[in-house]
Formats: C-alpha cells, sequence, structure tokens
C-alpha cells in the first residue's frame, strides 16, 4: 500500500516585498507538517498565493492532486488570483478548499493527519465484542468501511478473559464513589485488560449483553481505554466507532460517543457513561443510568471548550462535521451519566433533526473541521459541514 503524496508550493509573479517571510514561515510549517517541495505525482497539494498573475503556476504546481489547499492573505490580488484557479480546478473534477494564511499551520497538520488516515483505514482491524446491539437497527456497519474490516468476538470469551485480568490502571482518581463499591470498579477496570488483550485495534462492545454475563457494565473500560488512546466504542456501533477513530487520529486526542439528546434552546447535547476520563475537569463512577448497575462515568466538563461533533454512515457514504463549543459540562436532565450540551449553529440542529444517522454522535474536544474536509475529499465522500 503506497503512501499517499503531499507536496507544497508557493508561487508569485513578482517580488513583492514582504512576501519572503511569508513563503519562509509556509514552508516551514508545510515540511514540519509532512509535506515535499520534491517534483512528481502528487495526492495532495498545499499551495501559498503570493500574488495575483500566477493562475498557470497554481494550476501547475495542483497537478494529479486529488484535493487542493490553497492559501491566500490580503494584499497583492493574492485571493483574487487564487479564486480563479480554483474555479477551473473545481470545474475540472479536483476538490479545492481555500484558507487564509493564518490558519495554515493547523490546516497543512490536519490535512496531513486526514491523508495518514486514509492509509491507516485500509486493512484496519476493528474488533466487535458480540456484534451491533439488537437496537442498532440502522448503525449495523453495513456499507462503505473505508477499507476497514471488523472481526466478531464471543461476548463469552470477553468474560472469560476477563476473569483471569489484572484490573487496568484507571487514569485519574474519581472525586466520588455513588452506589459503586472499590471491588466492583475493579472488576470493571479488569474487563479493560482483556479488551486490549483481545483486540489488535479499535474496538466496540455489545454492552447490555455482557452485563447479563459479566455482571458489570464496560462503560468505565471503555472510558479508561480511550483515555489511553486505544479507540473503544459502545453498542457495538461500528459507524460511530470509526467516526471516533478519525477524530481522534485527526486530533491526536480521545473521543467520546453519545446518545443525541436535546439541551438547552440552541445546544445540541450528547450524553453517554463512557466518558473518556482524561478529557474530563473531574468525574464521578456511580451506576449507568437505563439499569443502574455498575459502574458508569458521570465527567463534569469545562464550559467554553471548542468542541467538533461527527458522524460517518457507511450506508450513504456521507461524513457530517459540525463545529461546536461546550455550553454546560454537567448533567441537566434525566439521561445517561455524562451530559454534555454544546452551542452549535442553526443548520446543525436542523441536520440533526431533519437527516438523523443514527442514535449516537462522536465528539472530540477540537476544532477538527478542515481535517474532516480533507479527509473528506480524499476519501470521495459527501460532507455535510455546519
Amino acid at each position: 500500500m503506497r503512501a499517499l503524496r503531499l507536496r507544497y508550493a508557493a508561487v508569485r509573479s513578482s517580488g513583492s516585498p514582504g512576501l519572503d517571510e511569508m513563503e519562509a514561515e509556509f514552508r516551514r510549517a508545510a515540511e514540519a507538517a509532512g509535506f515535499s517541495a520534491e517534483p512528481g505525482p502528487v495526492d495532495l497539494a498545499a499551495v501559498l498565493v503570493l500574488t495575483g498573475g500566477t493562475e498557470r503556476k497554481i494550476l501547475e504546481a495542483s497537478q494529479g492532486a486529488k484535493l487542493v489547499l490553497l492559501f491566500y492573505h490580503d494584499s497583492y490580488n493574492s485571493l483574487a488570483a487564487a479564486s480563479e484557479a480554483a474555479s477551473l480546478l473545481q470545474a475540472s473534477g479536483v476538490s479545492v478548499q481555500l484558507y487564509d494564511f493564518g490558519s495554515a499551520g493547523q490546516v497543512l497538520v490536519q490535512a496531513a493527519r486526514a491523508a495518514e488516515t486514509v492509509e491507516e483505514l485500509k486493512g484496519l482491524k476493528i474488533t466487535s465484542f458480540g456484534g451491533p446491539s439488537e437496537w442498532l437497527v440502522y448503525s449495523t456497519g453495513e456499507g462503505d468501511l473505508l477499507g476497514a474490516s471488523v472481526e466478531v468476538v464471543p461476548l463469552e470469551d470477553l468474560a472469560k478473559e476477563a476473569e483471569g485480568a489484572e484490573p487496568d490502571q484507571m487514569p485519574g482518581q474519581p472525586s466520588r464513589l455513588e452506589g459503586v463499591s472499590g471491588e466492583q470498579v475493579e472488576r470493571a477496570l479488569r474487563l479493560a485488560s482483556a479488551m486490549r488483550r483481545l483486540s489488535e485495534g479499535p474496538l466496540t462492545v455489545r454492552c447490555f449483553d455482557l452485563l447479563r454475563i459479566y455482571g458489570v457494565t464496560p462503560c468505565l473500560a471503555l472510558a479508561a481505554l480511550n483515555s489511553k488512546g486505544l479507540i473503544a466504542g459502545c453498542e457495538g456501533d461500528v459507524p460511530s466507532l470509526l467516526t471516533m477513530y478519525i477524530l481522534s487520529k485527526l486530533s491526536g486526542r480521545p473521543a467520546w460517543m453519545g446518545n443525541v439528546t436535546p439541551g438547552p434552546a440552541g445546544t445540541l447535547a450528547i450524553a453517554h457513561c463512557t466518558f473518556p476520563l482524561s478529557e474530563a475537569s473531574s468525574f464521578e463512577l456511580t451506576t449507568h443510568f437505563e439499569t443502574d448497575r455498575p459502574v458508569g462515568v458521570r465527567a463534569y466538563v469545562r464550559e467554553g471548550l471548542r468542541a467538533t461533533l461527527a458522524k460517518y454512515d457507511p450506508r450513504t457514504r456521507t461524513l457530517r462535521a459540525i463545529r461546536a463549543e461546550v455550553a454546560l459540562g454537567r448533567p441537566f436532565t434525566r439521561a445517561c451519566r455524562t451530559q454534555v450540551a454544546f452551542r452549535v449553529s442553526e443548520r446543525a440542529l436542523e441536520l440533526t433533526l431533519s437527516r438523523p444517522m443514527g442514535a449516537h454522535y462522536a465528539v472530540v474536544f477540537d476544532d477538527v473541521v478542515p481535517g474532516l474536509r480533507a479527509f473528506a475529499s480524499l476519501e470521495g465522500l459527501r460532507l455535510e459541514e455546519a
């Protein structure tokens, strides 16, 4: 499997003053992100448009690319030249994204990570303990999994492995235990060790059936594993797990998945009992919401944090990306133990209700919309952005 080829260039039509420093800054950012200036075939091109009169140079630098990132600034007709060249590239079927030069560092890093994620998904092995939960009538994993495959492991195998496992280490300490014992917490952490042993990469689990077999929920185990960089999801929901994988790779942070929940006016809330512990300002260990059995996570999240809500739908090859900000990071309604309400756009609320994508969204506490745009373009996905 060959790596996607990333190239950068800076184009100008004159030696206008003040542009050398901008070009040098762009070069440093591009090379730090993994782009090369070497000529040859290219999949992803990043071009800094320094002046007008550079339209043909832009086309030359973009030749053969699936995705072209054009960076402009506020002087020397930079945006005009970028827009002219972008129009022809788009008419030729090339995906083009325009960004202000000030965002170049963030965008280049996320675009390079998107290219890496496209490659890593080819041949990725997902472990599903027990398969999808019975109520997931849509989110069964049917459709295009972007090169990933799913191996189903019986829940009995997981429970047997957990019985003889050492408890995994919990990142951080809870501020209190409510309705659960230290022995039950330890038993939940044995599940984390067992999951790690029985999987080679991302994993998801049929939670309620495991509770009947093993006696505790996997909520704390999943929260602990995500905190340590092993992407782990609930309910056997493979589309949400894939989305978590993409978000984590783009951001370098743990992702979370949860139920779509009505929030206070103007917000969209996500609720689940599996919040990654390392992302919480504090957390408590309590019972699981639906069953009142051990062990669920009630996490508190700092208000004002930037976030991205997303969902990949393999049935329609659609990727939804929603910019968000934490409006309320504590429980406010009768729902799963961790509840976070996000300020989102009216379009995001409308899309969620008019074109649902299953029960869950995935969340990461970072703005990775530029990376999701790049990922969608490189994979040829339909992007819904709000």
